[in-house]
């Protein structure tokens, strides 16, 4: 992942205790002696973003998501510790699914970690059994709560792993849709659809060969089609956004092939009616556990008939979105962000999940996963410790 540009602002960890991870750590354990568990785990919550190095990215993207600040290096015990203590004030405050995720990631971290193997073995038999998921009764039909479907394409020949799926054939955008179809099933058909193809600004005989077949892939299937010129992900997603007239919006690049059992499409929509809070839902390529952009993942309750895990990430990945969210809320943070502000993302898919991601572990940084949510209200499809849901193509 290219920096696009240089931050210029280096600074070091200690010269800002707001992203010292072992300045909130003892915060929390100072809230904890107190008696005052939910500071104590907002705390800690607050210490998990200003540790960067364990969401798998690059040098240059730590810096980035810390504001230009390095981050401080912690040992693997140190992280596997601030997860024990989420988990043992999780379970002081009764919320034993949760801590059973945050003790699986300590675990994970460092396997001997006895406090956590503790908590995972007594919080066992007080887990609720979750509800069964699967279709609303009958009269609960919310197919009139539209969703758009935008499909984005490009001509991408570097397919390693299945390469057989590579343009000038529609192959990749077939397996795409096809799944989708199988997944969430035909009622798909019946919401707007529209594929987005950013060709390259001279394409050469391969992609003129793919530009037709795309189009007529688009009339087969009943989408409309927008072409752009290498726009990048960014400058569609903020044409597109405004134009889309439903309430809800799934956005999928071209190389994701959806897994699983079946998800009723009714239910799926049943979720954003009946929950105003949830402003996103994505469908993951790991199983649901603690992991890179998910540092934080917490059992979401609320909702009955369907599983859903709150989450501290913003991923490119497939996503249903609030349509009203994205274009009001999310998009202007991406078209303001000062490192991305004035880049050339022309071409590329960058300037969405970066600032979003960014914007969000701030807001955990200030107020706590927990306050925070309530205003991003994102989340991941399935119970912890599900399969993935997507399997990436374009590897």
């Amino acid at each position: 992942m290219p920096p696009f540009g240089t931050l210029n602002t280096l600074r070091g960890p200690m010269e800002n205790p707001d992203v010292n991870p072992l300045t909130f750590v003892a915060e929390g354990h100072r809230w904890r002696n107190q008696g005052n568990r939910h500071a104590a785990l907002a705390s800690y919550q607050k210490a998990l973003t200003c540790v960067p190095m364990m969401y798998g990215v690059q040098p240059w993207f730590q810096e980035y998501l810390l504001g230009g600040h390095r981050p401080l290096p912690l040992t693997n015990g140190q992280i596997a510790a601030i997860y024990s203590s989420i988990a043992l004030v999780l379970m002081a405050l009764t919320r034993y699914q949760d801590a059973r995720i945050a003790a699986d990631a300590a675990l994970r971290i460092d396997p001997s970690d006895r406090t956590c193997k503790k908590i995972l073995e007594e919080s066992s038999g007080a887990i609720a059994k979750p509800p069964a998921s699967g279709p609303s009764s009958a009269e609960d039909d919310y197919t009139d709560t539209a969703v758009s479907i935008v499909l984005i394409t490009h001509f991408k020949t570097n397919l390693v792993k299945y390469g057989e799926l590579a343009p000038p054939s529609t192959n990749l955008l077939a397996a795409t849709y096809g799944s989708l179809l199988q997944v969430l099933g035909d009622g798909v058909k019946q919401f707007p659809r529209l594929i987005c193809y950013d060709k390259k600004r001279n394409p050469n005989g391969l992609e003129s060969k793919y530009v037709l077949a795309v189009n007529a892939f688009a009339r087969k299937h009943g989408f409309d089609l927008i072409e752009f010129e290498q726009a990048g992900l960014r400058t569609i997603l903020n044409t597109i956004i405004h134009t889309v007239e439903t309430p809800l919006v799934m956005i999928i690049e071209h190389d994701w092939l959806f897994q699983g059992p079946r998800i009723p499409l009714n239910c799926l929509l049943a979720l954003f009616y009946k929950n105003p809070q949830i402003q996103s839902v994505r469908f993951n390529q790991r199983r649901n556990i603690i992991d890179r952009y998910d540092f934080i993942l917490e059992a979401e309750e609320a909702t009955s008939n369907m599983p859903l895990l709150r989450t501290s990430a913003f991923s490119n990945n497939p996503s249903l979105f609030r349509t009203s969210t994205f274009r009001d809320l999310w998009m202007p943070l991406c078209l303001r962000d000062p490192h991305y502000r004035n880049q050339d993302l022309s071409g590329t898919a960058f300037g969405i999940e970066e600032p979003l991601f960014k914007q969000h572990i701030e807001d955990i940084r200030c107020l706590g996963f927990g306050k925070s949510h309530e205003k991003w209200g994102s989340y991941v499809y399935g119970r912890f410790g599900d399969p993935a849901r997507i399997i990436h193509l374009g590897e």
